[in-house]
């Protein structure tokens, strides 16, 4: 599924197929088509035409020694900077290169289709006709590794000649209501599982979603809802938002599996207050969600790390979520003292057997990894990125950054330690630390 009228078109014709029944796996691709930022004296049109690059895809899969009579390396690394500096980046035609920007422009101007709330509602009517859906996917193939391989994408690229890893070089931007696409987006599909929830109670043949895998660029629409203020787009008119609002506070309450990676959405130093009100409705969905099995939880934060930075991590411990039956636990969030990570673990550690973290800033890490083995059991623990103990975030300060032998054998034996194969935990000044 992706953000454009052929992909609401196959939807509405596969929900009311007999296919419908054979759907178990949903996956939800929002992308929004940018436009790309104007440069002196250069056109639009000329920064897309100046981004189509096919170069890559004249790689082969098989490793070729001659290329055109020239002799390479074998290395398929080698061979791929042969082609990408002796070979064309395309052989489209005048006419070929016309077709395709018509093709990207109206591409970029039916997506908006999704800020008008009939769409919505046509989604998530589609959506409830899907009984046996039980595995949902909200992601963004420019975080993929070539998105261009992806299908969907794939087939786009093919008329509008450029897809996400294009227009990654390319510093490709979204205007203000592109922006909130991928928001207003996931915003839908949230609304779909909860309705999806309600009707399974009367429904017997109706399944529940149980694994939901969401990775938002935008939580504005889902933010403005939950606080009950306007959407920024002025198109998408914002009614019945008490049966929207209970729709998606029913959406996580069944979820046993859930993979929620969240963008920066409260880092308004001028009113804290506010932020924290905006953390805690967005947080309110993840701790009312009591049946998780697994957790991996992700706030992007890189650009604020430090003991001023606002309270969202505050808010996250103090709320003391209690998942009973959590057996996975990953968790990517920063500025948190190590007493507050302590009582987190403590309160689910009943039935916690893995434990990732990654990329934080905590607050006293040696006395957290003195009292980890004390607390929890556990059969499989990873670490990476973990801020080294100080006031003040230095950047030398990282341990579990696996760039030397020595970092890597006083990793292994942490993670010895954590999980109760070895009585001494290894010196942290033993690690050889180094600036991310």
């Amino acid at each position: 599924m992706a953000l454009f009228v052929r992909n609401m078109s196959n939807l509405e014709e596969l929900s009311s197929s007999s296919l419908a029944k054979h759907v178990q796996s949903f996956t939800f691709y929002t992308d929004a088509v940018p436009t790309f930022a104007l440069h002196a004296q250069v056109t639009e049109r000329e920064i897309w035409e100046n981004a189509i690059d096919f170069r890559e895809d004249m790689v082969p899969d098989v490793q070729m020694s001659t290329i055109a009579g020239v002799s390479v390396d074998t290395g398929t690394g080698s061979l791929r900077n042969f082609i990408r500096y002796n070979i064309a980046r395309h052989h489209f035609s005048r006419q070929q290169l016309a077709n395709g920007w018509g093709e990207y422009q109206a591409l970029r101007k039916e997506q908006y289709i999704w800020l008008l709330e009939q769409t919505s509602l046509n989604f998530k009517a589609c959506f409830v006709r899907l009984p046996n859906v039980v595995t949902v996917n909200v992601m963004s193939a420019a975080d993929e590794r070539p998105a261009n391989k992806i299908p969907l994408w794939k087939m786009l690229r093919q008329r509008i000649l450029i897809g996400p890893d294009e227009w990654r070089r390319k510093n490709g931007r979204q205007n203000v209501a592109s922006f909130d696409l991928p928001g207003v987006a996931f915003l839908c599909v949230l609304e779909a599982i909860g309705l999806r929830a309600v009707l399974a109670e009367t429904k017997p043949k109706f399944k529940q979603v149980t694994t939901l895998d969401a990775r938002p660029h935008s939580l504005g629409p889902l933010r403005n809802l939950l606080c009950n203020l306007p959407f920024t787009a002025e198109t998408f008119i914002q009614r019945d938002w008490d049966a929207r609002y209970r729709f998606v506070r029913e959406s996580f309450p069944r979820l046993t599996d859930l993979t929620l990676h969240m963008g920066t959405f409260c880092n308004n130093t001028r009113h804290p207050e506010r932020d924290r009100r905006k953390a805690d409705d967005i947080l309110d969905l993840l701790f009312s969600a009591p049946r998780l099995k697994r957790l991996d939880f992700s706030y992007d934060n890189n650009a604020y790390l430090g003991p001023n930075f606002n309270n969202f991590e505050a808010t996250f411990v103090a709320s003391l979520p209690h998942w009973p039956d959590i057996e996975e636990l990953g968790l990517s969030i920063s500025n948190m003292h190590h007493n507050q990570l302590l009582k987190l673990l403590q309160l689910n550690a009943a039935r916690l057997r893995s434990l990732e973290l990654s990329y934080m800033w905590v607050k006293n890490a040696r006395v957290l990894f003195t009292q980890m083995p004390k607390i929890l059991n556990l059969e499989k623990a990873s670490f990476r990125i973990i801020h080294f103990d100080c006031d003040v975030c230095q950047d030398q300060n990282w341990l579990f950054d696996t760039d030397s032998d020595v970092n890597a054998a006083n990793d292994r034996a942490m993670e010895a330690y954590v999980l109760g194969k070895t009585a001494v935990m290894p010196d942290l000044a033993l690690y050889e630390l180094c600036g991310r």
